[in-house]
């Protein structure tokens, strides 16, 4: 139901007139965050990657973005859209960024020492979403 909202949401943003593209990208991101919570690993990266070409600076897109790649069990595409959302983001914005990005390294470095594929396996079986962090910058559930 909530993604259905969020899709009526989108298309009114995209045909307002003073619409501006964050919204569009919180409205994207958030979608994502549905997504994810149904494990639907493809259509929540399509969306977060949606917001953050449409504003490279949202810190939460790529947070979003990385998690759903994780989750779809490409851990070197997460690490590198983090990499590339830390580069993009103002300072204020990156520490879930670093910390995420953390949490993956260890993660992958724990997989190459016991002989997993590199870069590729399939996410943990608790779920990194449940295993914390849950946004950026703090801001609360809207951007």
């Amino acid at each position: 139901a909530a993604i259905r909202h969020y899709d009526e949401a989108l298309a009114l943003a995209r045909h307002a007139e003073h619409g501006t593209v964050s919204a569009e990208a919180v409205l994207l991101s958030n979608r994502a965050a549905c997504r994810l919570a149904l494990k639907e690993w493809a259509l929540a990266e399509a969306d977060a990657g949606a917001a953050v070409k449409l504003d490279p600076s949202f810190a939460k897109g790529y947070y979003r973005l990385s998690t759903a790649q994780h989750e779809a069990g490409d851990l070197a595409k997460a690490l590198a859209t983090l990499a590339t959302g830390q580069a993009a983001v103002a300072e204020g914005e990156r520490a879930d960024l670093e910390k995420h990005a953390r949490r993956l390294t260890k993660l992958q470095a724990k997989r190459e020492k016991e002989g997993g594929a590199k870069g590729k396996a399939p996410a943990t079986k608790k779920g990194f979403l449940k295993g914390g962090g849950g946004g950026s910058g703090g801001s609360g559930g809207t951007k």
